[in-house]
């Protein structure tokens, strides 16, 4: 079923009739009428309006379907992306009627479960309980295994002892579809050989299938094994295939970018181009999930020749111009917005002694943007935590970030915001805002260098679990109790005040002479709190000036849309991402950087890899754009080739200790 101008400029008159600003109406301009009227695989650049010319399609398509017992699938990656979806059909009664019977809207998993995996599970007599991988390990451990002579000492173990030293990973117990019908994984047998004499136990392959199939018998699965039994569905039944296809002649696939290969092979088996009508949707500028998850990114999409949408109606021209470079593509990147006053965007040059008040400064220049143009403000970086001694991390920056995703009280940039928040705070549970002051106490002691006595002589950092063992051995309990008390029951008020209440604390603790950043964690604070409640987010900095900024990786705020974002440099191994795409961001290099799904860690791979990363957190903000270099990367070729497209370059001043 194809659509003509003639049906968009209905649906565009139908929609814009409702609205009364014309500049609210929808427009859509050569590229997306051209991605509208077509099946042609689409790249579709940030803030393009991707999931709206999507919906606008289906609703399109909806009014004129009129089979009712075929259907148009629509196949996501996400849960977001798919009640995005939801979302824009369900206000149109035509497009409404597509979240329902014949037609299919879900991820691409409930897809593979609900038509090929599911109904060959129950014709085999098992009923499915998909497990996380770690969960599934889990049960695989618990079974009953043999023992196996070892191939070291040639002394009988438990298979489970392996599993519980990492030897054997249980998880590689998974389901594998060959030509001869399902086996156990060929990776669970190498593990297994590298450790245990098999045939000098008297174990063959068969009993690992055994058990195996007693776990399928439990329902025990994991996720990507739903492939594998799809796939042995369509070798005993490759009639399924031809009803798939006369269900739904034509299939929608968005996010396409972040399918993976053995995701792609499915889709493309059950619906052939040529063949089906299927329109894949996404951006490869924005696969940043190379290499996770096991199965290798896709190759028909995201090195295929595609249909581009370059507008974004998201970022200024300034930014549209500015981080083209970072395109992997080569997509030059164009905006239907026009210029605005505000601060510029800007590289932060820190040193080794500033890389702590980046944040704070980036505070500064947000706070320069209207009210209405900072409502949502994020600090992001490539990597989290790194328990190497040479990271660069988000932690280097703020030593509190915990890119755990469990809920979490907000974090305080200093001792005075802590205390402040949980007096101040006439919401939420009072353990928790005591649990915050704790940790915040605990934070300060970390950064004063205090060591605690610990087992067989031994000192450690201080903990918020040794916290009352400490206070109890220093016999200064009673004096603790009683500040906390005092602290508690008295509001924050003058600077004087404060200097007397961090005075006791410091004889509390026997504190010296500290270090800068302990000093400014300590630091009285006057700026008005802001209105944040618990758990407002996982990982949160409220700056000295009261504006709010959530701290996160990149990974996690793909597909968002951002007021304000600074992207901070971290490290992968020995390459820096900022610094090595300074040359791209410029203009200056050529050709772009390919990742190879073969070779993940060579640093063409790598470089590549950083490409989409920085590409999709430049590519979040509406109206400013930071990023944070060292100054020992940033040569003066770069800084004059970044001033020239307009880039403010400020050098943050040295400070007098070390932070990070």
């Amino acid at each position: 079923m194809l659509i003509g101008d003639e049906d968009i400029e209905e649906l565009l008159g139908e929609l814009n009739s409702k609205v009364s600003d014309p500049t609210q109406h929808i427009v859509l301009d050569a590229a997306r009428r051209h991605a509208f009227k077509s099946y042609e695989p689409v790249q579709a650049c940030p803030g393009s309006g991707k999931t709206t010319l999507v919906g606008l399609k289906l609703i399109a398509l909806a009014k004129k379907w009129t089979d009712r017992r075929q259907g148009i699938c629509v196949l996501t990656h996400t849960n977001v992306a798919k009640d995005e979806i939801l979302q824009r059909l369900r206000d149109h009664p035509a497009g409404y009627r597509l979240s329902r019977y014949p037609h299919f809207i879900g991820t691409i998993q409930e897809f593979v479960d609900t038509f090929l995996a599911f109904p060959y599970a129950r014709a085999r007599g098992w009923e499915v309980r998909l497990l996380p991988e770690n969960a599934y390990g889990e049960t695989v451990t618990k079974e009953r295994w043999k023992k196996a002579k070892d191939l070291g000492n040639s002394k009988l173990y438990y298979l489970t002892y392996y599993m519980n030293r990492g030897k054997i990973s249980p998880e590689k117990l998974s389901l594998v579809h060959t030509v001869k019908g399902l086996s156990v994984s060929p990776e669970f047998l190498s593990d297994v050989r590298k450790v245990a004499d098999l045939a000098g136990s008297n174990i063959d392959e068969s009993y690992f299938w055994e058990k195996r199939e007693a776990l399928c018998r439990k329902g025990a699965f994991m996720y990507r094994e739903m492939y594998e039994l799809a796939l042995r569905l369509i070798a005993e039944c490759p009639a399924v295939l031809d009803a798939l296809r006369v269900r739904f002649p034509i299939v929608f696939v968005d996010e396409m970018q972040d399918t993976q290969k053995f995701q792609d092979d499915l889709i493309n088996v059950v619906f052939p181009s040529p063949g089906s009508l299927v329109q894949k949707v996404g951006d490869p500028d924005q696969a940043i999930f190379d290499g996770l998850g096991g199965g290798g990114t896709n190759v028909t999409y995201n090195s295929a020749a595609l249909s581009s949408i370059a507008q974004s109606h998201r970022f200024t021209p300034q930014t549209a111009a500015q981080i083209s470079g970072l395109s992997s593509r080569g997509l030059v990147l164009a905006t239907s917005r026009s210029p605005v006053n505000g601060p510029p965007n800007t590289i932060l040059v820190y040193d080794d002694t500033s890389i702590g008040s980046i944040l704070e400064t980036f505070a500064g220049i947000v706070a320069a943007l209207p009210a209405d143009r900072r409502q949502l403000v994020k600090a992001v970086g490539g990597v989290g935590t790194d328990p190497g001694s040479n990271g660069l991390t988000i932690r280097s920056y703020w030593s509190l970030f915990d890119r755990a995703t469990a809920p979490r009280t907000f974090r305080p940039s200093g001792l005075c915001q802590a205390v402040r928040y949980c007096c101040e705070l006439d919401t939420g549970d009072i353990f928790e805002r005591h649990a915050l002051l704790m940790a915040a106490i605990v934070e300060l002691l970390r950064l004063a260098g205090s060591a605690w006595p610990g087992n067989a002589g031994r000192t450690s950092a201080p903990t918020r679990s040794a916290l009352t063992s400490e206070l109890k051995r220093s016999g200064m309990m009673a004096a603790f109790r009683q500040w906390l008390t005092e602290i508690m029951m008295r509001p924050v008020g003058s600077s004087a005040h404060w200097e007397q209440r961090c005075a006791e604390l410091r004889a509390i603790f026997g504190l010296g002479s500290l270090s800068a950043e302990a000093e400014s964690f300590f630091a009285f604070n006057a700026a008005p709190m802001p209105t944040v409640s618990p758990n407002a987010s996982d990982n949160r900095y409220i700056a000295a000036n009261g504006v709010v900024m959530d701290v996160a990786t990149i990974h996690a705020i793909k597909g968002e849309t951002h007021d304000a974002t600074l992207v901070l440099e971290t490290r992968y191994r020995t390459l820096n991402d900022v610094s090595e795409m300074l040359p791209y961001l410029t203009g200056s290099a050529n050709p772009k950087p390919i990742f190879n799904a073969a070779s993940p860690n060579s640093h063409t791979s790598i470089r590549a890899s950083f490409m989409k990363r920085l590409y999709v957190a430049a590519s979040r903000p509406r109206h400013l754009l930071c990023v944070a270099v060292h100054k020992d990367r940033l040569s003066a070729e770069h800084r004059a080739a970044l001033v020239e497209l307009q880039w403010a370059v400020s050098d943050l001043p040295q400070a007098n200790g070390s932070f990070g």
